[in-house]
């Protein structure tokens, strides 16, 4: 019983370090980073030859469809921070979840009452001493 209660304990400071971490997890952007390579329509410019014009586009889904939303330069590392925040976001979640389910078992386990012994229909008259 005491490596339970210990079990226990571990796992509630446990959740509680996973969620102090969700509060530094502050910028959240649900996506994908994407790199687009494409040619400009320019008749002089270089990428017309084959060397394509690089960009950073942020890729998402909503009600279904897909979106696309351009990222400049100068915000690469906020759109790669805010992204890994979310993928971070979900895998704690997913820990306190998994903490959460393993202590409601536990739980479970120790307030568990043995079902009382069924009645069969056939003692039913002797429970009211022969009369129904």
């Amino acid at each position: 019983m005491k490596a339970t209660k210990t079990s226990n304990k571990e796992n509630h400071v446990k959740k509680d370090d996973l969620v102090t971490a969700l509060a530094n997890c502050g910028k959240l952007m649900k996506g994908s980073l994407t790199r687009i390579r494409r040619r400009c329509g320019k008749s002089q410019c270089c990428c017309m030859s084959g060397q394509l014009h690089e960009s950073l586009a942020v890729t998402y889904k909503e009600g279904g469809k897909s979106f696309c939303i351009y990222v400049p330069r100068h915000l690469h590392k906020q759109a790669q921070e805010a992204i890994a925040d979310y993928h971070k976001l979900k895998n704690l979640i997913q820990q306190i979840s998994q903490l959460n389910v393993k202590a409601f078992k536990d739980l479970a386990r120790k307030q568990h009452i043995p079902k009382k012994t069924q009645i069969k229909s056939s003692d039913v008259p002797s429970l009211f001493g022969g009369k129904l």
